[in-house]
């Protein structure tokens, strides 16, 4: 028998909803429009730094040690020892019975990454005892707070999605049989009533038998405020045509992109940094003549962002178009795989 493990990742939630604009040049581009809002209509005229520093190797292996300690679902706890990469932007632990046994924490922000292994999930069947959905949220914050990992603004963590990890066992004959292994809390946030989207603000507690802690992703900075001008944000017209013209330059081999209305949020670029920003869900249209790959009528989805502000700081060009190549540092393409988040099993 043959069996794979596979999950399937969320696309990232985005709230989009008509003005027209065509490019001389490139695709034809229609964005859904009525006027959007402003930082200023919405009260959210500020920018976040990180506040607050990386507290130090022998507090980063107490915590690898505390988490190694309570995540006990497939075995005793297991000594760590926290070496750093080969970059030094890390501290790092892979376990040598189980290389899929690891920890990284970020020597900069502090973000978290944590597996208790996945050897002991081979086996064919259900996980015992996972926690049902109420159940698990409850879990998850529990041990947030065991291990002092909770948000210090619990305003801000909000509930995005419980779902988990199944695997799927293939028979000879094709049939198939699939398994429920792990259950998956995932946290977002929000700022002055906003969400904020991209690589940070967001905790991923992963459990197993009994809600056992298996595994964690966590990227959550706490914030130091600056505030903005009215000047220093992009008009209505400046955003549309800014997003009109990421959409035509990063896609112009497509015949037709048509994009949602943008939508104000914040944009946490995982370094330090979060910013006002739009968001917009595009559909790129393709024509088969031209594309090989588009075999009748052919389309694929596009989630973008736009800084609101004029003078951007956060890295929002870590966030590459793709298949295109960037070609600018004001626009970039929010792949759904960076929320790291299985379906609903």
């Amino acid at each position: 028998m043959t069996k794979t493990i596979h999950t399937t990742l969320l696309a990232l939630p985005l709230l989009c909803a008509v003005a027209t604009a065509q490019q001389p040049t490139g695709p034809e581009v229609l964005i859904a429009g009525t006027p959007l809002f402003t930082p200023a209509d919405v009260d959210a005229t500020r920018s976040f730094q990180m506040r607050g520093s990386f507290p130090g190797s022998e507090a980063a292996t107490e915590l690898a040690q505390r988490l190694m300690a309570r995540g006990t679902g497939f075995g005793p706890a297991i000594p760590v020892t926290l070496t750093p990469s080969a970059d030094g932007s890390k501290l790092m632990f892979i376990g040598q019975d189980d290389p899929s046994n690891t920890i990284e924490i970020d020597n900069t922000t502090g973000d978290l990454s944590f597996c208790r292994g996945l050897m002991g999930l081979e086996v064919d069947g259900d996980t015992p005892n996972l926690p049902g959905r109420n159940a698990a949220v409850r879990a998850a914050i529990e041990h947030l707070e065991a291990l002092n990992l909770m948000p210090e603004n619990r305003g801000e963590m909000v509930l995005n999605h419980v779902g988990g990890l199944r695997m799927a066992a293939q028979n000879e004959d094709g049939s198939s049989l699939e398994f429920d292994k792990l259950v998956t809390v995932h946290f977002g946030r929000t700022i002055d009533g906003l969400p904020v989207s991209g690589p940070g603000s967001k905790i991923i507690v992963h459990l197993g038998e009994n809600a056992e802690l298996v595994g964690m992703q966590r990227r959550w900075i706490e914030l130091k405020p600056l505030a903005h001008q009215a000047s220093e944000f992009l008009s209505p017209a400046e955003t549309m045509a800014k997003v009109s013209e990421h959409l035509s330059t990063e896609w112009n081999r497509a015949e037709r992109v048509e994009s949602e209305r943008p939508q104000l949020g914040f944009f946490d670029d995982g370094q330090g940094r979060i910013e006002p920003a739009y968001f917009f869900r595009a559909t790129l249209s393709y024509d088969a003549e031209v594309h090989a790959f588009a075999k009748g009528e052919y389309t694929s989805d596009y989630l973008g962002v736009v800084p609101a502000l004029r003078t951007a700081e956060a890295r929002f060009q870590q966030l590459s178009p793709k298949p295109a190549e960037v070609k600018g540092t004001t626009a970039a393409h929010v792949d759904p795989a960076d929320d790291d988040e299985p379906s609903n099993r």
